[in-house]
């Protein structure tokens, strides 16, 4: 019976130092990412409530669009990833076409839905401002 548990080669620890190397990047552009958000939100708040409002409602808007697409993307690429290591090609394009398709959709829609509520939000924003 075989060890179950071994030390990590040279070429382990060389192929993780790749993987930080690329991850640390994208912590570093989602830490800007963020950041500007917040920035944007303090920015507005000097210029007057009912702009700082807007903004974070923008803000909440636009971080719906984005988890949407995000959320799809590990399921995604666990499920093609999957197809390709066990060399079913057609199959892993029919989910991309597939995984493709739904996700133009889902933005199609929250485009949509911005474009046809956002008289509807600012008319609420305005409201909120005049009833104080």
């Amino acid at each position: 019976m075989k060890e179950a548990h071994k030390s990590p080669s040279a070429e382990t620890i060389y192929m993780f130092r790749s993987y930080l190397e690329m991850g640390l990047r994208n912590v570093f552009m989602m830490m800007l990412d963020l950041f500007s958000w917040e920035q944007l939100t303090l920015a507005a708040g000097l210029i007057g409530a009912k702009e700082q409002a807007s903004q974070i409602i923008l803000i909440y808007l636009m971080s719906l669009c984005y988890s949407t697409g995000y959320g799809m993307q590990s399921p995604a690429n666990a499920l093609i990833g999957c197809q390709m290591v066990q060399a079913k090609v057609e199959q892993a394009r029919g989910y991309f076409r597939a995984t493709a398709l739904f996700i133009l959709a889902v933005l199609i829609v929250q485009i949509s839905a911005l474009f046809l509520g956002k008289e509807y939000i600012l008319n609420w924003i305005v409201g909120l401002s005049q009833s104080e």
